[in-house]
Order: structure tokens, then sequence, then C-alpha cells
């Protein structure tokens, strides 16, 4: 497939760079899937280097814009940074005029903004079939959030549709450090608050820092910050046994299908496999994204 052409709209938010990229036409992207990306104002002389980014964005359709979360690192993504430098001061003094800052509303407007010829190919990859069970757990480290974010969009979305099996979603975020929170925290809340069907909440979130002398505290009904270890061992028992899955007098016995989605370090990852294969059933499906940190 060809490189086609958009406009990146690149802004540096805390500890991410955060990407929208505007296409020239409308295209089909499935949760997981990543594009090749490469922005002449970053590295002309390489455009035969572009980068792999896994799309943060999800939508029922085609669309025109895909978004991308990025941590800068060295070299490409440290100079992608550096020029997103330029948006933030934009959208800062915008916030101070009272304008609207929030990339996921519909009066969101680029006018005044900077942006960049971008080229990019895809999309590529697969995607998990998440509609196919009764409940999913997703555990990412740190910037493998980007890799789960479709998903959690695409399982509220067909939950409120009735068009997928799911009634339960339970999203595990480990961080080494709180300012990796402030990034993300609007497609966080935006998927909360598309989580309303019936006041019936399929939706928690537990958020885990590496930090141990603080208390766990809990951020509103569906979402609970804990401090230190992350009880994976716990998290999963109780995923499986369907303890949050309010169900009737005849389910009381039944257990459905679980999917566990990973995003994540190499030891955590290791620690998932290990917890899953011991489970004595086959109703647990482990299943490694393609982006891991």
């Amino acid at each position: 497939m060809g490189a086609r052409l958009s406009r990146a709209y690149i802004f540096r938010e805390g500890d991410a760079v955060k990407v929208r990229l505007r296409l020239s036409r409308r295209i089909r992207v499935k949760s997981g899937q990543h594009i090749g990306l490469w922005i002449p104002a970053v590295s002309f002389w390489a455009p035969l280097q572009s980068h792999p980014f896994v799309v943060a964005s999800w939508s029922a359709g085609r669309r025109k814009d895909l978004d991308i979360v990025i941590e800068p690192r060295k070299g490409w993504t440290r100079a992608l940074a550096d020029l997103g430098r330029v948006n933030e001061k934009l959208m800062d003094e915008r916030l101070m005029r009272g304008g609207e800052v929030d990339m996921s509303r519909d009066t969101f407007s680029y006018n005044g903004l900077d942006s960049h010829l971008a080229l990019f190919t895809g999309p590529h990859g697969c995607s998990v079939p998440v509609g196919e069970f009764e409940t999913v757990v997703m555990i990412a480290s740190d910037f493998g959030i980007a890799a789960q974010l479709p998903y959690l969009d695409e399982l509220v979305y067909g939950y409120n549709a009735c068009k997928t099996r799911n009634r339960r979603v339970h999203l595990v975020w480990l961080l080494e450090k709180y300012s990796m929170i402030s990034p993300l925290v609007s497609l966080l809340n935006a998927a909360l608050e598309k989580d309303s069907l019936d006041e019936g909440f399929i939706l928690g979130i537990s958020i885990h820092v590496a930090v141990s002398n603080l208390k766990d505290e809990r951020l509103g009904r569906r979402v609970k910050l804990y401090h230190g270890s992350i009880p994976l061992e716990q998290i999963l028992k109780e995923e499986r046994e369907g303890r949050h899955i309010r169900r009737v007098q005849t389910e009381v016995e039944q257990h459905g299908n679980m999917a566990v989605l990973v995003s994540a370090t190499g030891p955590t990852r290791d620690r998932v496999r290990s917890l899953v294969s011991d489970d004595a059933t086959d109703e647990v499906t482990l299943f490694e994204l393609d982006y891991q940190v």
C-alpha cells in the first residue's frame, strides 16, 4: 500500500507527545493496528525510514483523524517532541482566552495551530476480537496504554449498541510515575463518559503507581488509584470469577469466557503468562498486543 498524505498536528503534553493526523481521505483502522509515519520536518533526508506507531483512537466507521501517543526518547521522537512545543504554547494561550482545548470535542478548532506535512502507510497488523468475550482485562505498562485505548473505545461502543457479548471491562494501568497520567486523562475520561448505558457501567479502571509511601484512593465510582505493588493474581481471579458482573439468579454459578490483553514490560508479561497458564479452564485467553513497552 502506497504512502498517503496528511497534516500532522503535534502537541507536547507532560511526558508524552500527541500527534493528530488529519487525512486527505477517510480510512478504516481497527483496534490494535499501527501505521508507518514519516514527517519531513523531523527527518527530511530519511523518507524510507518511517516509524511504526500504534493508532490510539477508534471509530466505528471510516474517519479522517488518527491519534497517536508517543513516548519521546532519543533521535526522531525527541525531535518530534521539540516540534510539539509550538502547539503546546498555542494551546496554553487558547486556554487563557477560554477557548476549547479538548481535542475529543466536536467544538475543537485547528485554526491558528501549527501543522506539518506527513506521509503514512497502513494500517498494518491484526485486531483482537474483543467483542466475543464476556470479560476483558486490559493490562498496560506506562505508554503501553496507547495500544489499549482503541480497544477501550470499541468495547464501550459495542456494549452501548448491544453488539457484543461484553459485560465487564477492567483496565489495569501500571505506572512508574504520576506525570504519566495527565497527558492521557482526557482520553480515559471520554471512555468513562460514554460508559453510561442504563447506568450499567461495565468499565472499571485501576491505576497502579510505583510509589509505596502513599495511601490508595478512589477517584470516583469506577477508578481507583493504588500505590506500590500490583495484586495481579487477585485481579485476574476476581474477574475470572465474575465478581463484578451483576447476574440474575439463574446465572449465579455461570462463568463466561475472559480475554486478557497485555501491552506491558517484559517482567509484567512473564507474570501474566504464568498466572493465565495456571488457570484450570480453557476459558481464559491471553493476547499479547503488537505494541509492547
